[in-house]
């Protein structure tokens, strides 16, 4: 073999070198099935992106679709497929003749049978849930006839919420609050309404609870106050507002647990001052009964508390109050 088939042999061996190392040289730099070939454009892949993820999963980590089933969830539904809308619920769908139905929304489709009463426990001092030897305030007042009812809890002190429930025919409802309201429907006949109160876990906020109701001739009993004595004015007896619809008597009814203390009854007309009245030193004795004249068109403030140091222990008071 001449110089010239030398030379030509040589260029083609090293061409055949060349592309054999291109080839070699691109196995190792990119192998088949690298990660690099799923990732996005634009920025380097991450971890979870190695295994596409399905629509579903996305749907699934968003705050929109967390109660989307994983596997099920279209990426779009159709109309056919969206879930049917609940219609509003009527306030007092469910409730026959004689019955009331708790709403937290206001009743103003009910008919008036009688006038409105309004009574406020001013300063209404609450147990802690926590306090194992704390009580539940229980507020019960009646209805005959239709008309709506209201409880509402104001926060006269930044001691947290209340848990406030209304109740009536076997049904409630019940709020935690620091400022609020939960109404109600009586449908019709007679019904007893209870109101319980009581401090968020460890709060025992200081409240003012203003009910209003239809009632002829209204009456309100709250049980498991406190009459703790001048030591705890906090927890000292009650105070009660009353707005007189037409001349009579307010009448107060009040009994206490565990001894025989003196105790005072005031009466003051926040409209104008006249009949006010104060019993001072009275007892000592566990029970009260004390009417006071009262006139159409004004508004009154009945207080009742123990004049005596208190230290016999958390005395229960539980009063009545009726009003014209």
């Amino acid at each position: 073999m001449n110089k010239k088939s030398w030379r030509i042999v040589a260029g083609i061996m090293a061409g055949i070198v060349a592309i054999l190392g291109g080839v070699a040289i691109a196995i190792v730099v990119l192998p088949p099935g690298s990660p690099r070939e799923s990732a996005p454009a634009g920025g380097p892949a991450a971890p979870y992106t190695l295994e596409s993820p399905s629509p579903s999963q996305v749907a699934l980590a968003s705050s929109s679709a967390a109660v989307a089933a994983p596997s099920s969830a279209p990426s779009k539904a159709s109309p056919s497929q969206a879930p049917p809308s609940a219609p509003p619920a009527s306030p007092t769908a469910a409730v026959g003749p004689s019955q009331a139905a708790p709403t937290s929304t206001p009743a103003s489709q009910s008919v008036q049978g009688e006038p409105t009463a309004t009574l406020t426990f001013v300063n209404l001092k609450l147990d802690a849930t926590t306090d194992q030897r704390g009580e539940t305030r229980l507020i019960t007042f009646s209805t005959n006839g239709p008309g709506t009812i209201s409880a509402r809890l104001i926060t006269r002190s930044p001691q947290g919420e209340a848990r406030m429930c209304l109740k009536a025919a076997g049904q409630q409802l019940c709020k935690f609050v620091s400022n609020g309201t939960v109404t109600a429907n009586a449908i019709s006949g007679h019904t007893d309404w209870s109101v319980t109160l009581r401090g968020a876990q460890v709060f025992t906020p200081v409240t003012d609870i203003v009910l209003t109701f239809p009632a002829a001739s209204p009456s309100v009993t709250i049980s498991h106050a406190r009459f703790a004595g001048k030591t705890h004015e906090d927890y000292n007896g009650i105070q009660a507002r009353v707005d007189s619809r037409a001349d009579g008597a307010i009448h107060l009814v009040a009994s206490w647990t565990d001894h025989d203390f003196t105790y005072g009854v005031d009466l003051k007309n926040e409209t104008n001052g006249a009949g006010d009245t104060s019993l001072t030193n009275q007892g000592p004795a566990r029970t009260t009964d004390d009417s006071f004249r009262a006139v159409a068109g004004a508004t009154f403030k009945l207080g009742l508390r123990n004049e005596d140091s208190g230290s016999f222990g958390r005395t229960q008071l539980a009063a009545t109050i009726s009003w014209p």
